[in-house]
């Protein structure tokens, strides 16, 4: 659990296009000294650009720009993280075993965004990190809020009518309900779903169970907690005390969230863990908790009365997959030893489209990390998705 303990460390320099909060619509540049773009691109060899949207609902997201030399032919496509992660997941490993730089590599655009309160975003224009609200969202933002705007200004930026977006866990999930409401159906050319957890009925992450077995997120509510950091002292100690109390232990970090990865070379977990993971909001991994025991995919349930005052019901809404529209060309991939993305939840979302995925790609040895850390993703995964969008 020491690993629990580094901090993150290190301070950054901003320095603004413009005022940060002066338009929801216009993409502003930024320079930073300890951003994406420094530390895990430019080293390589290839262009990147720093960048920081606005939300309709006053987030400043940070998004990346990646390319080496773009192609008539190239295409733009949008790689986003999932839960306790940020955009750096894409380029933790060495340079020919990254999505992200394997896709420049090829001429195509590649832009990666950062969801709200991760480390390479920038916070809120009137929130700060000590205010409750700050920590108020969960999946129903990110359909709501983060994706729309990364898409719409990724298409602005590109100028671009239709973009490719390949999701990975949450986002996938964020995509998934999006796409049932009929939101950005006509922005999205392929979606490619890695490790997709609409449902997590079946969840085996030990973190998910705690939380759900313990009502974790209420309890830390209750103790004026909303940020779930396990990088942080805080988050440190209550993942210790849940360790000892309940007796679910991992030898590191990422196990605790996905349980045991097959494919993640251990000798860079030093270099991993000076990045992964990143802070959420309790809320966040309480929904997932409702999903758990609901058995469904649906928005947040605040009770019967706060329910009906946001939905018009006393009901809790559904995400129905039946809802997406079948003219979007799909690949879907998924593996055996998934804790989060159980095979059985996974398997109910492919029954629940009309139309099975134009590609479905099943890895029975591969947990939740291993498709974004794992040494042989290139091989396994990432070959097949440039194939995929390529076509």
């Amino acid at each position: 659990m020491t690993l629990l303990l580094v901090l993150l460390a290190g301070c950054y320099a901003l320095t603004f296009a413009g005022s940060p909060g002066a338009s929801a619509k216009e993409m502003q540049a930024v320079t930073r000294s300890d951003g994406i773009c420094k530390e895990l691109v430019a080293p390589h060899g290839f262009h990147c650009e720093e960048f920081m949207i606005q939300t309709q609902d006053g987030y400043l997201l940070g998004l990346q720009r990646v390319y080496r030399k773009i192609q008539k032919s190239g295409r733009t496509v949008i790689l986003y993280h999932g839960i306790d992660n940020g955009g750096d997941i894409w380029l933790l490993n060495p340079p020919r075993q990254s999505l992200a730089l394997m896709l420049a590599n090829r001429g195509h655009e590649v832009w990666i965004p950062n969801t709200r309160t991760s480390t390479y975003s920038y916070g809120h224009v009137s929130l700060s990190k000590d205010d409750k609200m700050y920590w108020d969202w969960s999946l129903d933002e990110l359909v709501n809020y983060d994706l729309p705007a990364v898409v719409e200004q990724v298409t602005a930026k590109s100028e671009t009518q239709k973009v490719d977006f390949v999701a990975y866990s949450q986002s996938s999930q964020a995509l998934l309900g999006a796409f049932s409401e009929g939101k950005l159906v006509d922005q999205i050319s392929k979606a490619v779903m890695i490790a997709p957890v609409a449902y997590v009925s079946h969840t085996t992450s030990p973190i998910a169970l705690i939380a759900t077995r313990f009502n974790l997120g209420l309890v830390l509510v209750g103790l004026n907690i909303y940020e779930f950091n396990p990088r942080s002292t805080s988050g440190a100690k209550i993942l210790e005390t849940l360790c000892v109390t309940v007796n679910i232990c991992e030898s590191d970090i990422l196990s605790l969230i996905t349980g045991p990865n097959c494919c993640v070379d251990d000798t860079r977990m030093g270099f991993i863990n000076k990045y992964e993971l990143q802070s959420t909001s309790v809320k966040n991994w309480n929904h997932l908790g409702q999903l758990f025991q609901k058995k469904s995919f649906t928005k947040f349930d605040y009770g019967e009365k706060e329910n009906q005052e946001r939905y018009g019901t006393k009901g809790v809404p559904e995400y129905l997959p039946s809802r997406i529209p079948t003219d979007i060309p799909m690949m879907l991939i998924h593996g055996g030893k998934d804790a989060l993305a159980d095979p059985d939840d996974v398997h109910r979302l492919l029954g629940e489209l009309k139309q099975t995925p134009e590609k479905v790609l099943f890895l029975p040895h591969y947990a939740h990390f291993d498709f974004v850390l794992g040494t042989s993703a290139s091989k396994d995964v990432y070959e097949g998705i440039v194939n995929f969008l390529e076509s």
